[in-house]
């Protein structure tokens, strides 16, 4: 089975950090999740995150260090999520694909639901706010 390579941004504002809950039409609904998503062939992961995260959430946000990794197999699909601190300016981001989104602080992240590959991530981010 071939490995999906997926992208997330780990948006942050101040002492928090952007959540989007996965909408009725998406795979895992319900779930919490850092956005993202797939990258295309030929795309690096930094172009990948800023053209999803538009297309998710309306937004433009600038891309900066790797903060961690996460090879998760779900029944159908093996996926390698990679995650990356990302700013955002005064924008808010819109729901266009997500049912719900949210800056959380560190204690509040460990109060949702998350996607079980975004688990990692979220330790990471949260050890990291400390």
């Amino acid at each position: 089975m071939p490995v999906l390579r997926v992208v997330a941004g780990v948006v942050r504002r101040k002492e928090r950090i952007l959540a989007a809950r996965r909408g009725p039409d998406m795979r895992h609904p319900g779930r919490w999740e850092f956005p993202g998503g797939k990258v295309r062939e030929g795309e690096s992961d930094r172009a990948a995150l800023v053209r999803e995260l538009r297309e998710e959430l309306g937004i433009d946000v600038e891309v900066h260090d790797f903060l961690a990794e996460s090879l998760f197999q779900y029944p159908d699909q093996t996926v390698r999520l990679l995650g990356y601190w990302c700013d955002l300016g005064a924008q808010e981001p819109k729901c266009l694909e997500h049912d719900k989104v949210g800056w959380f602080n560190r204690l509040e992240l460990s109060g949702l639901a998350w996607a079980d590959a975004d688990l990692p991530l979220v330790a990471k981010a949260r050890e990291q706010l400390s």
